[in-house]
């Protein structure tokens, strides 16, 4: 049994707790703050969904808990010591009752990045398209956590959300577009790596097949992957990718032809079986293109997939990289999280649900050993960003401040507040 798996090897002693708080509502905290179960589904350029769900009927949650209502939950494994906190606004409350039965009560919540759901006109002529996309969330009152890249554009929102622009600008830089609590992040999928892998979860199915042995090491409960070379999945395109060049004085054309994704992150990756070109924009000179189709390549990388459950970890997120070990060659090795469901049923079921993927067999990275490696200054350090923590803040707004959250007038919003 490696290091890594020693605090969480008894599984029949972790003890897991869940609790939420609605600031500034009326509800009774005795029943509302201790939820019987929980799952939060995180998916890459995706918002955030939390379910709250209690063994009674609420029906004051309707009556107190308003769409835009906000919300905190923190949950983890105490002795281990290791925990989240999540914040968000509700979303929907559902209490339900069948006949004479008890009844239920759940609250759907959604992470602070709804506010770029608002559709706008806006538009920014010839500007990096980071600076944009750096633009569009703090000026939402959100941080953003960005690194810069060489593309410079027009972006034109013609009625689109905000957050619908951020896809589009992901997808043109190959970049990485998620959320944690009330900071966007987007950057290259391998800077995930850089500041992650050290500390990076194991999965192994263990030496103990039995996974209420009392020492059982298993974290790996199930490892499911399927390979294909003709994958039309989201997120998987194992082609060759052609851009075009046109000078804008001559007229000339020239295309550039790639099968490398930007920013590459593993080597020993298959030769494409397909080609596809480009047909979402051209550019002005050779260089251009391949950035372009190397940067469209980055965004469809994941030619090998799997599915994957788990042992609970509240720091697993989409990008995050994940270490298999203890299965087949083919299937040991580093994974990216493409997403995941943290499940979390009463004091002691805790499981996360995974699709992951990777874009080769080999990567520059060596096994996880033990935790914590990396210290939070030094990977604020590493992402070049400065050493000051941020921590969400629910704040206080006007009535003229109606519509600010997507959600109409509930008092204030979440913003990103520096300490």
């Amino acid at each position: 049994m490696t290091d890594l798996l020693n605090q969480y090897a008894s599984r029949g002693k972790r003890t897991v707790e869940i609790t939420a708080s609605f600031p500034g509502s009326a509800l009774p905290s005795d029943e509302f703050n201790n939820p019987k179960s929980m799952t939060l589904t995180q998916r890459m350029k995706s918002h955030d969904v939390l379910v709250l769900r209690y063994q009674v009927e609420m029906p004051d949650a309707t009556r107190l808990l308003r769409t835009g209502s906000p919300v905190t939950v923190t949950w983890g494994t105490t002795n281990v010591n290791e925990s989240r906190t999540w914040v968000g606004y509700v979303h929907t409350t559902t209490p339900r009752k069948t006949g004479n039965t008890s009844g239920t009560t759940e609250i759907v919540c959604v992470s602070p990045s709804m506010i770029l759901k608002q559709a706008a006109q806006d538009t920014w002529i010839n500007r990096p398209v980071m600076v944009v996309a750096a633009d569009i969330i703090q000026g939402a009152g959100l941080d953003a956590k960005v690194d810069t890249h060489p593309l410079t554009d027009n972006v034109i929102q013609a009625g689109r959300t905000y957050w619908q622009v951020l896809r589009e600008i992901a997808g043109l830089t190959g970049y990485a577009l998620t959320t944690d609590n009330t900071e966007v992040v987007m950057l290259p999928h391998k800077a995930f790596f850089d500041l992650y892998a050290a500390r990076a979860r194991v999965f192994s199915p263990g030496a103990s097949i039995e996974m209420a042995a009392p020492n059982s090491d298993r974290t790996l409960y199930s490892f499911i992957p399927d390979w294909s070379d003709m994958s039309e999945d989201e997120y998987a395109l194992h082609a060759s990718m052609t851009s075009w060049a046109i000078d804008p004085r001559s007229g000339t054309m020239q295309e550039y032809t790639t099968t490398v994704p930007s920013q590459q992150i593993a080597t020993g990756r298959e030769n494409p079986v397909v080609q596809r070109f480009n047909t979402t924009r051209s550019t002005y000179n050779l260089t251009d293109a391949r950035q372009l189709s190397g940067d469209l390549l980055a965004d469809r990388r994941w030619i090998n997939q799997a599915s994957l459950t788990g042992l609970g970890s509240p720091d697993i997120a989409p990008y995050i990289p994940v270490y298999v070990d203890g299965l087949s060659e083919a299937s040991n090795g580093w994974w990216q999280v493409l997403e995941v469901e943290h499940a979390v049923d009463g004091r002691t079921e805790y499981s996360v649900s995974m699709r992951v993927g990777r874009d080769g067999s080999n990567l520059p990275y060596q096994k996880p050993s033990t935790l914590p490696l990396v210290p939070d200054a030094e990977l604020s350090q590493r992402a070049l960003s400065p050493t000051v923590k941020r921590v969400p803040d629910f704040v206080t707004t006007s009535y003229s401040a109606k519509g600010l959250t997507g959600f109409g007038d509930v008092g204030g919003r979440w913003v990103s507040r520096r300490t």
